[in-house]
Parts: structure tokens; sequence; C-alpha cells
């Protein structure tokens, strides 16, 4: 037995302090040795200073029933118990199955009582696990049988709690909400014992670790796993955070750490569409979202076949991809780069390859090249992104290969590679649209146009010319805007040692346009755009043969592909253009097979 100091009345009390809805009997034998009792901080006052009651504890272990689960337990493992009153130092016992009666001494009037369960003596090394805890008040009072019924709850096992959100992958620049949501499942005590399913079983805390200004969650405590949660993110750039979750009783970690749910901000994403060999259904091609922060694909949707070639929305909720066999546009669902999934078709196309995206001056199209033999001819179509009317706006050449937009979005611009509908050989180039003026500016002749890149001022046309087995050059256009008038050629380069060139594109600054070859040394070749001439050639990857070339928006990577029609050998390759020595392969490139065109937005 233990009591309080003498006080000045000494008024015998019987007062039961029950414990109830065991899940499980408690195992072992009797209690062991108590030694000093733990010291806690100091808490409230006692109620009374009038004097001091003895108080029985009982403490009996019995079956628990469903309406209990939620408030009561006393684990499995119990075998000592500690009890403040009133944030005293609280008092050690031994206590085990089949239960325990201990007294001790209460002061008259409104008292707090804390009971805590442990799995082992209170001496032991290393210190027993706490395991379940509660806390009730109630008022002693004198010449009465005072009975205090304390709702024990339990300490959840750390990793417990599986936790999930819509949208993990948030764009840097926008303000975003994303709801979190968890999983309890079938939860355990420290010890492994069964303490309850979908339930919490005591209060749960959520913050990001560490601890970041621009993400914070609401409410930040529940106690209902039913209660909605949301991450609410202010869109400044932040390196990336883990939610953790705790059981406020203890500090607990309870959160599951085989997959930590980490919230990472990026600056783009890059849009891979890939080869049915290479996707997770062999039916069908596939897009894919690679993650520059992680490292890896975080999503992948099911497409058409004969993917050639993507574009995204303003909002980048959507993407779009031209399907050349199928003749359709896949339009994917992209809102949470996690889950990708293909939200529907747009049917009536023939040869899909080219697509670009227009909201500019009211209009919400997108416009698609196709090509196809002389019968039917290509055509460049307007099409809106939910379907419906198709709108020639060229129907005169053999191949239109791709639909560029200028950053104006008033003029388009369309590589035409091939013969003209009349038979004449050889007059190919790319072709000039006047979109606010609704006119056909008709093609400019350029050799065998591969593909052509506008610069980020829209005052220039760069086309990629390539002629058999020699070497290709590039040739620029200067664009009178609007109106979408385009000049006679000037500045031609040719790129030394690139043979057959294939992809082509800018530097976001406009300073420095990227060239990659179709075979032989050097695979890459940089011209500067002011002089108009070529930098340099290098050799990456043993002279990889690039088909698609995309800079990264923050213009320190090109993301290539190689191997155009050789579906079980294109590749997706990093290419560091910030490498000592110029642009260089990042190591463990290349990343996928199975590729065709790349993209980065936004």
């Amino acid at each position: 037995m233990w009591k309080c100091a003498p006080v000045k009345r000494n008024l015998l009390l019987s007062t039961a302090l029950v414990f109830g809805g065991a899940l499980a009997a408690c195992g072992g034998g009797g209690g062991s040795a108590i030694g000093k009792p733990p010291v806690i901080a100091p808490g409230a006052s006692p109620a009374s200073t009038l004097g001091t009651a003895t108080v029985g504890v009982s403490v009996r272990f019995s079956s628990a029933t469903a309406s209990l689960r939620k408030a009561q337990y006393i684990g499995a493992g119990t075998q000592a118990i500690t009890v403040a009153i009133n944030g005293a130092s609280p008092a050690p016992f031994a206590c085990a199955a089949p239960g325990c009666t201990v007294t001790l001494a209460a002061p008259l009037g409104a008292d707090a009582f804390t009971v805590s369960a442990y799995d082992g003596a209170l001496t032991a090394s290393p210190a027993p696990q706490l395991i379940s805890s509660g806390t009730a008040t109630t008022t002693i009072a004198a010449n009465t049988t005072n009975a205090v019924n304390v709702a024990m709850g339990a300490v959840i096992g750390n990793g417990a709690l599986t936790l999930s959100v819509t949208n993990r992958l948030p764009l840097v620049g926008a303000v975003a909400s994303i709801a979190l949501h968890l999983s309890p499942g079938t939860l355990t005590d420290p010890d492994g014992n069964t303490i309850g399913t979908g339930s919490l079983l005591a209060p749960v805390s959520f913050a990001p670790s560490p601890a970041s200004s621009h993400i914070s969650v609401s409410p930040s405590t529940i106690t209902d796993p039913t209660t909605p949660i949301t991450i609410s993110y202010d869109g400044a750039a932040m390196a990336p955070v883990t939610i953790v979750a705790k059981q406020t009783t203890t500090g607990n970690v309870v959160s599951s750490t085989a997959s930590p749910l980490q919230i990472v901000p990026h600056t783009y994403f890059v849009f891979v569409p890939s080869y049915k060999t290479g996707c997770p259904n062999t039916s069908s091609d596939c897009l894919k979202i690679w993650s520059p922060v992680l490292n890896s694909v975080v999503g992948t949707a099911p497409v058409g076949n004969g993917s050639n070639d993507v574009t995204v929305n303003a909002a980048l909720t959507q993407a779009y991809v031209p399907n050349f066999t199928d003749g359709t546009i896949s339009v994917v669902d992209i809102s949470n780069k996690e889950a990708p999934f293909l939200a529907s078709t747009i049917p009536g196309l023939t040869a899909a390859i080219g697509i670009g995206y227009d909201t500019t001056h009211g209009r919400n199209l997108l416009y698609v090249g196709s090509a196809t033999s002389l019968a039917p001819p290509s055509r460049l179509l307007a099409v809106a992104p939910s379907g419906g009317t198709v709108l020639p706006l060229e129907n005169t050449h053999t191949y239109l290969g791709a639909a560029v937009l200028d950053p104006t979005g008033n003029c388009l611009f369309s590589p035409v590679y091939g013969q003209n509908q009349n038979g004449n050989g050889d007059t190919t180039g790319f072709d000039v649209f006047d979109l606010v003026g609704a006119v056909d500016r008709g093609y400019t002749s350029n050799f065998a146009t591969a593909s052509v890149v506008v610069a980020p001022t829209g005052s220039t046309v760069y086309a990629l010319t390539v002629a058999g087995a020699t070497p290709a050059f590039v040739t620029a256009f200067p664009v009178t805007n609007p109106g979408c008038s385009v000049g006679a050629g000037s500045g031609t380069a040719q790129t030394p040692g690139v043979i057959n060139g294939s992809g082509i594109t800018i530097s976001r600054d406009g300073t420095t346009i990227y060239v990659g070859g179709k075979g032989g040394n050097p695979a890459l070749t940089t011209f500067s755009t002011a002089p108009f001439a070529v930098m340099n050639n290098y050799s990456i990857g043993s002279g990889l043969a690039i088909y698609g070339l995309t800079v990264s928006p923050d213009g320190r990577y090109l993301f290539t592909t190689d191997n155009y029609g050789a579906a079980s050998t294109a590749q997706f390759h990093i290419i560091d253009l910030q490498a000592g020595g110029g642009p260089a392969e990042v190591p463990g490139s290349p990343f996928l097979s199975n590729v065709n065109v790349v993209r980065s937005y936004p």
C-alpha cells in the first residue's frame, strides 16, 4: 500500500477505480518488483487541501465488446501500471492477469486520474513500452463509495497507418489543395497485439517533416479516421517534405515507414509516348510521365497505337497523343501525375502524327498533322479537344509532320516532307498558316525539311533540312508577325558530321539551337543564333541516332529519344547541358526503352 504524507484530516474512503474493455487476457504471472516511481512534470494543484482519503484501485481484465474497441483498451502484455493524480509524480504498481488491486490516497474534491499501462516491470532495462493510457476527472467525496471509469486509449505501434493523397506532385507556382486519406487497417500495439480495426483509438496529429511554411495540414489533429483532411501548398519552390502522423498522447510516429508519404513540388514534367512493347498493357501504346525530381516514371496511361507526339493544355490537366496507326487522338487526364488515365478518344483522323495545342485569341484547338499516301492527301487539321468538327487547314501535301505554334499563337508551321498532291517531286519545305487572318501562306521550299523550331521571340523560324547521306543543315527564316509572312532563308549553316539530322530544338532564351542526327558521329550539334553559326559537335552515347529533342524549362537538360522506327530499341536519354566539357549523358541513361518523341511541360 502506498499512502500520502499525513494531513490534517484522515478520513478513510473506499473508492474503486475501474478499468474495463480488455481485448485479450493479460499474459504472465504475478507482479514485478517496483522501484522508484518515474518522475513526470508537475501538473495542476490538488483540487482540495482539506485532506486525503485512501482510494482502492481495482484493475480487471475482461473480454472486449464492439462498443468498447474505440475507447477502452488494456493490452494483453500489461505487466505494470502507474497512477498519477492531478499531474503529480505517478505511483507505480505491478499489475498482471487476471487483474490487480492497488490502493493510494487522493485529495478530496475534483481530481484528475491518469493511468498508464506498460509491457514490463518499470525497473527493467531497457525501459518497458507504454501500451495504453487514459485520464478521467471525478470528484472524491467523503463518507461515500466513489467510482471512477477511465477510458484507456491504446498506443498504436510504429507504421500502423497508411497515408495517401490525391496529388503528391504539385507544380511550383500554382496553389494546390490536396486531400489526405488514411487507412487504419488492423492496428496493433507496440507488442504486436491487435487493438482494433478501422479506428484511431487515440488522437493523431499530422505535420510536414521537415517543418515548412509552404505546407500546412488542416485539421492538424483528428480522432475519427473519416474526418476530411486537407494539405494546403502555397506554390513556392521548396524541397520535398514527408507528411508524418503522430499519436498526440505519446509522440509515437504511426504513419507507414514502408512507403513514406512525400509531397514533391515540381517545376515541370517530361511526357514520353512509348511503344506497346514497353507498356503495361501490351495491346496498346502508353504515355509515360517522367519526374526529373524523382528521376523515375511516376505515372503511365494507355493510349492508341502508333503514338507519335504529345501536347498538353494550358491548365496542365490533359495531355493529347496523336496515334498514327489508329487515326485517333488519345485524351489523357494528367491532373494527378501519379495516376493518369485515358479519359476519351477523338476519332475520325487519318495517320495522325504531329500535334500542337492553342488557347490564344479565344481559340481552344488542337492542330494535327497527318501523313498518308496521295489518295487521300495529308492534311493539317484543327480539332476541338472534346472532339467534334474537324476543320482541314491544308490538304495538298503528302506528309505534314508536325504542328508548331509560335509564342504569340498567330502563326502555325508544319514541315512538308515529300511530294505535293500533283506529284511534283522535291517540292518540300514547311507550310505556314496565319491563324488570325485564317490565311494559308503556302510553303517555303527547303528540300526534305525534317522539323522546324520557332525562336522564343517568334521573329525567326529555323528549319532542319536533310539531304540523303550528306550532312544536315539549318536555315534561318525571318517571320513578320502579325501576318506570318516568311522571308527568304538566310544564314544557312551545315552540321559537320551529323548525317540525316532529325531532332531540332532551341534553348529557352533563344541563344542556342540543338540538332540531333539519325546516323554517324557526332550525334549532337549546337548552333548559336547570334551570330548564326555552328558552335560545337558532341559524340554522345557512341553516336546516338537522335530523333526527338526538347529542352527542360530550367535550361539544364536535353531530353532525347533515339532509333526512331525501331520499337524494340528506341530509348529515352537525358543529356546534362552544363556538364564539364560540354553536354554529356546523365549517368544511368538510357532510362526508358521503346519510346518515340519527348516533351517537357510547362
